[in-house]
């Protein structure tokens, strides 16, 4: 983190999980405004349990799905990586 910039005295304070979500997103958001990213900043929000609305209606939205027999459990195809020993999802491509 050092090698981040993050102070040295406010490194301590990542133990808590909530100074994550207000400690990086503006460097993300600069970040992605060098990219030259036309995003629309005004329709940002943190999508975690953090943000109780957010959740109250991701929590709704699944409660509705499964009760409609939307939802499923079961096994599906994953990327597999062997030099991590890990499953690749989505998001981590």
């Amino acid at each position: 983190m050092k090698d981040c910039g993050v102070p040295e005295e406010e490194i301590k304070e990542f133990v808590n999980p909530d100074k994550w979500l207000t400690y990086f997103p503006a460097y993300g958001k600069q970040d992605l405004k060098k990219f030259g990213l036309g995003i629309d900043w005004r329709r940002s929000f943190i999508t975690t349990a953090h943000n109780k609305y957010y959740d109250a209606f991701i929590r709704w939205q699944f409660n509705i799905l499964h009760k409609k027999s939307k939802t499923a459990f079961g096994k599906r195809p994953a990327v597999f990586s062997i030099i991590s020993n890990n499953v690749c999802a989505d998001h981590d491509r």
